[in-house]
């Protein structure tokens, strides 16, 4: 019984998602949902994730690294003001310095982004 309870916790949890491929941003979301979080932000960018950062209580960070207005490695850096929250990378191309990267900056977790058919990660 008690570990029923502490999922039902968990999944109760703030997430924030930060990618500014709408598709992508919306299938980690469903994937989410379809698992039973329902406490789930998306952002498209780092001013988005920052506004929505500061008067939420974040419980975990996925971040996309490339972003059109910034980093995700310096989002997270400013994320840290306002949450002490983990955080996921996602890396859209295969180089091991933005891999290794992930880990300098805080990371828990680097994921290798899914790409769309027809295009190349």
């Amino acid at each position: 019984m008690k570990k029923d309870i502490r999922m039902d916790e968990i999944k109760n949890k703030r997430i924030l998602i930060v990618d500014d491929e709408y598709e992508l941003l919306n299938m980690i979301k469903e994937m989410l949902l379809n698992e039973g979080f329902f406490n789930i932000l998306g952002a498209l960018n780092c001013k988005e994730a920052l506004k929505a950062a500061q008067n939420q209580n974040i419980a975990l960070c996925v971040l996309d690294v490339n972003l059109p207005d910034g980093d995700g490695f310096s989002l997270y850096e400013r994320l840290r003001e306002f949450t002490k929250a983990p955080v996921i990378f996602l890396i859209s191309f295969s180089l091991s310095t933005t891999a290794a990267g992930s880990w300098t900056w805080g990371g828990r977790l680097y994921c290798k982004a899914v790409s769309r058919p027809g295009t190349h990660t």
